[in-house]
């Protein structure tokens, strides 16, 4: 089994985000890649690389050097993809979103024929045959019957995306309330989600852990 980490940490070791991560790096068996996004900053779709896209993925012409050379982090980034079993972003939800960051990744890897595919006025995601998990926490909460439901466009965000690109499973253990809740209410959020880590890890086929 491989599994690709993607992270994002803006608080660095000061990140509560990064507990979560740390429960799942030590659950976790198999091939175990990471790329962090601060280190591996997606680019944004500038009129170039996205008229490169186009030539390649609408048009069926090969890219010339300089157009592959624009192209290459998308390339890099969608082959990470399809070489992992699973693949687990984790980040903070920024301003009632996905961090811009993360929804550049998305926007990086998002592309005709890559990763998913048009064909009779439908769309088909092309990432089959892998789950996805996603780890994020958020200073407010918006799950429940006094969550504030309404103003989420992270955790709905994220699930459409990764059911676009056609995961079998998209799913997602979070800690909410991380700015709101007194700290023995938080501590019993993080210790069940850490709970919840270890057995999705455990339902995950077992293999031997390759350090990367």
């Amino acid at each position: 089994m491989k599994t690709l980490i993607i992270h994002y940490l803006p608080s660095a070791e000061n990140s509560r985000t990064r507990r979560l991560l740390q429960a799942f790096r030590a659950n976790i068996q198999g091939v175990v890649r990471e790329l962090d996004l601060l280190e591996n900053q997606p680019q944004f779709t500038t009129p170039a690389v996205k008229n490169a896209l186009f030539k390649r993925s609408y048009t069926g012409q090969a890219l010339n050097e300089s157009e592959q050379v624009l192209v290459a982090q998308n390339d890099f980034f969608v082959s990470e993809l399809r070489a992992a079993d699973v693949v687990v972003f984790v980040y903070p939800m920024h301003n009632y979103g996905l961090p811009a960051i993360v929804k550049a990744f998305f926007d990086a890897v998002i592309i005709k024929d890559e990763t998913f595919a048009f064909e009779d006025f439908t769309y088909r995601g092309l990432l089959t045959g892998r789950r996805a998990l996603a780890l994020i926490t958020s200073g407010g909460i918006y799950e429940g019957p006094e969550g504030f439901s309404d103003m989420d466009c992270c955790f709905k965000l994220h699930k459409i995306l990764c059911n676009f690109v056609g995961f079998d499973e998209s799913d997602v253990i979070s800690v909410q309330g991380t700015d709101m809740l007194p700290p023995d209410q938080l501590e019993s959020r993080f210790a069940e989600a850490e709970r919840a880590i270890e057995d999705y890890c455990a339902a995950l086929a077992p293999a031997t852990l390759v350090a990367t």
